[in-house]
């Protein structure tokens, strides 16, 4: 077996075996013992030259024959032969390398699409799920309310936190992950640039803060408008739609479906009937 086929054999056996991540890994694994071995007789070859020209010069020395000294310049000849074989076949084994370790990558973001396009339904179905108990528990307190139990609603049924108080939200998800699976199939992501080194910069003292925002101060309840019903306040900050933001506590005349959606949220409570 000639040198470049011992160095070449790792890689044969790749294109015929395991497929996916498991061929991939394997690929870059022949592709880097391959590139060993390469080195490996490079270094060996350079030393048998080093060694072969001491003998060389040592039978020159002496006065050796032309014989012995031909003997060892056809062993030099064949070893610088073998070298520019091994030069000539490195760039191959690189790119071996660089397409081995390029699959190996698109396997693993397969691998990736998989998990997360088999994921994505359950976390639709749970949180679903979620939605329909939490607007259960939001129907209770409203109840409660609406019979005249705002202040012991307020006590006694603190307001589930939730992520998805509104199922259009998790519509839109599952809609959007279709789409990129069926109108856009995902592509590798490229590899980022590299980093480049970047001088410290100097360091700059802070800005001033700016103007703080103005709040209302708490008013009077009042009577709501009409089509509007009376809310109070329950988290500092509230912006209802005239755009200022409200403190706890603070009346607010809200419409029906937007003070549904504002209770929902836990941002302000029923204080009133509507009108």
């Amino acid at each position: 077996m000639g040198i470049l086929a011992e160095i070449f054999s790792p890689l044969l056996p790749v294109s015929k075996g395991r497929k996916g991540a498991a061929e991939g890994e394997a690929a870059v694994i022949a592709a880097e013992l391959a590139l060993a071995k390469l080195a490996e007789s490079r270094t060996k070859l350079q030393s048998d030259l080093g060694t072969a020209w001491d003998q060389r010069s040592a039978l020159l020395d002496e006065d050796g024959t032309d014989a012995a000294i031909a003997e060892i310049d056809a062993s030099r000849d064949r070893m610088h032969l073998e070298l520019e074989r091994l030069d000539r076949a490195e760039p191959k084994l690189l790119a071996a390398l660089d397409g081995a370790r390029a699959a190996r990558q698109r396997a693993q973001w397969r691998r990736l699409l998989d998990d997360w396009n088999a994921t994505v339904p359950h976390y639709v179905e749970t949180m679903r799920e979620a939605n329909r108990i939490f607007l259960a528990l939001a129907a209770i307190r409203e109840r409660g309310q609406q019979l005249g139990f705002s202040t012991e609603v307020t006590h006694a049924f603190p307001m589930a936190p939730t992520m998805v108080h509104d199922i259009a939200l998790l519509n839109g998800f599952e809609a959007d992950v279709r789409r990129r699976v069926e109108d856009k199939p995902a592509a590798l992501p490229q590899p980022p640039p590299p980093v480049r080194k970047v001088q410290p910069a100097e360091k700059v003292p802070p800005a001033p803060p700016g103007p703080l925002r103005t709040v209302r101060k708490p008013a009077g309840a009042g009577l709501p408008p009409d089509g509007h019903v009376s809310m109070r306040v329950m988290r500092n900050g509230y912006c209802p739609p005239d755009g200022e933001a409200r403190e706890l506590g603070e009346i607010v005349h809200l419409p029906p479906d937007m003070a549904k959606i504002a209770a929902a949220n836990g941002a302000v409570e029923y204080a009133g009937e509507a009108r």
